[in-house]
């Protein structure tokens, strides 16, 4: 967030009065989280398809974590833009997949779902600007407002994160 923030916005923001916050974000991302191999960048652009077969590829990052942080980045991946229902539909197929039956237990996955949706966005954003302005990269400048509109959506189903979504809000 900071290289979005303060970097590429120019903006003066002192984050450690978002630190409570953040902590808030990561808690929640990891209580219910359903633990496994995680790509850490499954996103569109790192899935190929070759003769019918599906191929996933930049596996550097990955390690054991939270599987709902690799659903999160394929379903709010800024390179496609998925529908709202879509989104809800392959999280339900996830949740069907994963063989999460009972509601409580499928509203715990989709708790951290959401806070890794989060994550995500913001990860996001801090990826763009950074290869937009540090590394000149400027294609990565045109996914940045879907990004900004998926961060606000999806800060819009959080109440405990009031002082990230005003910061956001005024994006």
């Amino acid at each position: 967030m900071t290289e979005f923030i303060q970097g590429y916005l120019g903006r003066k923001v002192k984050f450690e009065s978002y630190a409570h916050e953040f902590e808030i974000l990561a808690d929640n991302a990891l209580e219910h989280s359903v633990e496994g191999l995680m790509h850490r960048d499954m996103q569109s652009k790192n899935i190929m398809i070759q003769r019918d077969k599906i191929y996933f590829i930049d596996f550097q990052s990955a390690r054991k974590g939270p599987l709902q942080y690799d659903l999160a980045s394929l379903l709010i991946d800024p390179y496609v833009q998925l529908s709202e229902p879509v989104q809800q539909a392959l999280v339900s197929h996830a949740l069907s997949r994963l063989k999460i039956t009972s509601a409580p237990e499928q509203n715990k996955f989709k708790r951290s779902y959401h806070y890794c949706c989060l994550t995500r966005n913001l990860q996001f954003l801090g990826a763009f600007a950074f290869l937009s302005r540090r590394k000149g990269k400027k294609s990565f400048e045109a996914y940045i407002p879907q990004a900004v509109r998926s961060l606000k959506s999806n800060l819009e189903r959080q109440e405990s994160l009031p002082t990230l979504k005003k910061l956001v809000n005024t994006l």
